[in-house]
C-alpha cells in the first residue's frame, strides 16, 4: 500500500496556483508576446509540480514511474529557452531575437538534451524511496 505525503499537496498546490497565473497572464492581454512567453514558462512550472505530485504515489509501477520522469524532463530542459525569450523580449533586443545562431541554438541545445534524457544518458531509473520515485543523475559528463 503507497504512502501519501505533504509533498503531494505541495505540488497539485503549486500545480493549481500556476494554471491559475497562467490564466491571469493570459486574460490581461493575450496578444503581447512577453505574455505569452511567460505562460509558457510557469506551463513549465506546472508540469513540473503535476509530474512531481504524481511520482509521490508510491504505489505506482517503476514503468509509469520512468515515463512520468522523461516527460517531467521536458519541462525542466525546455524551461531556459523560455526564460531566455522572456527575457530577450522584455529588454527588446531584436537583433539578438533575430540572430541565426541563437535560434539554432534555442533548438539544437534542448533538442540534444532530450536525446540525452530519453537515452537514458542525464538520469537513471527511477528509485522508489520513503515518500515518492526519485531519479538520480547519471555519472559521466553530460549531467
Amino acid at each position: 500500500m503507497g504512502t501519501f505525503s505533504v509533498w503531494a499537496i505541495v505540488h497539485v498546490f503549486s500545480a493549481i496556483l500556476y494554471l491559475n497565473l497562467i490564466i491571469i497572464i493570459l486574460i490581461s492581454d493575450f496578444k503581447s508576446s512577453a505574455n505569452r512567453l511567460a505562460a509558457a514558462l510557469l506551463g513549465c512550472f506546472a508540469a513540473w509540480s503535476f509530474n512531481e505530485f504524481l511520482l509521490t504515489n508510491t504505489s505506482m509501477p517503476l514503468e509509469y514511474a520512468y515515463i512520468i520522469e522523461r516527460i517531467n524532463s521536458i519541462s525542466w530542459i525546455i524551461f531556459p529557452v523560455f526564460a531566455a525569450l522572456l527575457f530577450l523580449t522584455i529588454a527588446e533586443d531584436k537583433k539578438i531575437l533575430k540572430s541565426a545562431i541563437f535560434r539554432f541554438y534555442a533548438v539544437a541545445a534542448p533538442a540534444f538534451m532530450l536525446y540525452l534524457s530519453f537515452s537514458d544518458k542525464l538520469m537513471k531509473n527511477p528509485d522508489l524511496r520513503s515518500s515518492c520515485w526519485f531519479s538520480d543523475w547519471c555519472g559521466g559528463v553530460w549531467p
